[in-house]
């Protein structure tokens, strides 16, 4: 079926048959919502690791003044 195939189609392929008829664009429609929530996330877990990565750097030096003032410049 439709939906068994489009997962396994890149980005390119699925620009290309989204034209076929209604029934395509409607699943190729779900299959990018769907590709799309799942790199949303990826990017929010990263964004939250970076931000506990510099929460830790900062606990870490946060009495050394000159890094502090580094810190404070960059971040």
């Amino acid at each position: 079926t439709i939906a068994e195939i489009i997962p396994n189609l890149p980005l390119k392929a699925l620009d290309k048959f989204c034209w076929i008829n209604k029934t395509w664009y409607k699943e190729i429609q779900h299959e990018l919502q769907k590709r799309w929530k799942i790199q949303a996330f990826e990017f929010y877990k990263l964004e939250l690791e970076e931000k506990e990565k510099i929460k830790e750097v900062q606990k870490r030096y946060s009495d050394n003044g000159e890094f502090q003032g580094y810190m404070d410049q960059y971040l």
